[in-house]
């Protein structure tokens, strides 16, 4: 039936060609000495998504804090931060901001934002990067900062930084 899953005991062996839309497989299942130089996939093109969260409870404004995110094994690239509120900012000028900092330092260009124009639950402006690559042992923070201004800060922050890594 479409749609549905199967699952093979044993091996597959498939005759022709096999086409999937995405998959997932276990990290460190495919590594540098699984992928031959002489295969059409080479270790350059294979990475680990690793999505990284960062949230808050509700029932409180978010308030300002840094926490630890993530610690690269190899070179890896930042692909994006996002951030959502399961409650709106309110008044004029108050937000919420998340930068991302690499060893200590700010590496965002421009924080991802959530305002009062952004409502409950809808992505606040996505944050860029001065620098997004990473090499084996370099550190990622979140770096949460907020403002009442003439309003009420937002709660229950969700803040997801994407880390694509090159296998180790």
């Amino acid at each position: 039936m479409p749609g549905t899953p199967s699952t093979v005991e044993g091996d597959m062996v498939v005759s022709g060609h096999f086409r999937a839309g995405s998959m997932e497989l276990p990290i460190d299942s495919v590594g540098n000495a699984e992928a031959d130089v002489a295969d059409p996939i080479t270790t350059e093109k294979l990475f680990h998504r690793f999505s990284i969260n960062c949230r808050t409870n509700r029932g409180a404004a978010v308030t300002p804090f840094r926490q630890l995110a993530y610690v690269a094994r190899s070179v890896a690239t930042i692909m994006d931060l996002r951030i959502v509120l399961g409650v709106a900012c309110t008044g004029t000028t108050s937000f919420v901001k998340v930068g991302i900092l690499k060893n200590g330092v700010l590496i965002s260009s421009t924080l991802a934002e959530s305002k009062p124009s952004h409502a409950a639950y809808i992505s606040g402006n996505q944050g860029t990067f001065s620098s997004n690559t990473l090499v084996a042992g370099d550190v990622l923070e979140f770096d949460v900062t907020t403002a009442a201004g003439d309003g009420v800060v937002g709660q229950e922050l969700l803040a997801v930084l994407t880390v694509n890594e090159r296998p180790v």
